[in-house]
């Protein structure tokens, strides 16, 4: 309360410093749990400022933005979430090299959560929406070969299994096997100078147990109850018979 009062007594509501004032005050009720107050002054932030704002709410503006994502994860409104990451983005550009990790680790988020959607979807035109522009950041991710880099591919492939194509994900994988493969003998270098174990953050492994999971996943739902194709589900357990 006492909050909103020195807010209310600002002389230009519209001022920088005083929507400096209400996004720490929805930062606040983020923290504190008090997601539907934290909601408002988010959302007035960005009507207000539908496209970008003023230079000097940038950083307010970006924070906010990405915590009212994970607040709308929380909420279970993922379509919401990537609107918000779409926020974080316009005041991170593609050009903006000093913050690029940033921007790098925005658009892998953003792009698994595309690939989530698209696969709880039973809409075809909303999945091909989303698989379009989950594609569309991984192209983005790939021209860096770090650890993001390892998410794009492990996304891509998850987006050819979406679509039933399952030897177009293995495909994808030993494509990119080499690089994945020199990221992952970095990571080992890197453990030995430190001495703390940095494979399980390897992109290589990620990419072969998410691939593993996924086919499994989707075996186990096509040999369940309801039953389905017994042939396809033995295809992605042990894979494809190839002459004996």
């Amino acid at each position: 309360d006492d909050v909103r009062a020195i807010i209310a007594r600002e002389k230009d509501p519209e001022a920088e410093s005083t929507w400096g004032m209400k996004m720490a005050m929805a930062d606040a009720f983020y923290a504190w749990g008090r997601y539907d107050e934290a909601r408002g002054i988010y959302e007035s932030l960005f009507k207000k400022y539908p496209e970008a704002p003023p230079a000097g709410l940038t950083s307010f503006y970006m924070n906010s933005a990405y915590r009212y994502a994970q607040m709308l994860i929380m909420m279970g409104n993922e379509a919401g979430a990537c609107q918000a990451y779409e926020q974080v983005l316009k005041v991170l550009p593609k050009s903006d090299r000093e913050r690029r990790h940033i921007r790098r680790q925005v658009v892998a988020e953003m792009t698994e959560l595309l690939v989530k959607r698209a696969e709880a979807t039973d809409k075809e035109d909303e999945r091909a929406a989303l698989l379009k522009r989950a594609d569309e950041l991984c192209t983005e991710l790939l021209w860096v070969q770090d650890l993001w880099f390892g998410k794009a591919i492990v996304m891509m492939a998850h987006a050819r299994l979406i679509q039933g194509d399952v030897d177009g994900a293995n495909k994808l994988v030993d494509e990119y096997w080499p690089q994945l493969k020199q990221i992952d003998d970095i990571l080992k270098e890197q453990a030995g100078e430190i001495g703390e174990d940095l494979t399980r953050l390897s992109p290589m492994a990620e990419c072969r147990y998410l691939l593993g999971v996924i086919m499994h996943d989707k075996a186990m739902a096509l040999l369940g109850p309801s039953g389905g194709d017994r042939n396809k589900a033995l295809e992605l357990l042990a894979g494809k018979m190839v002459g004996g």
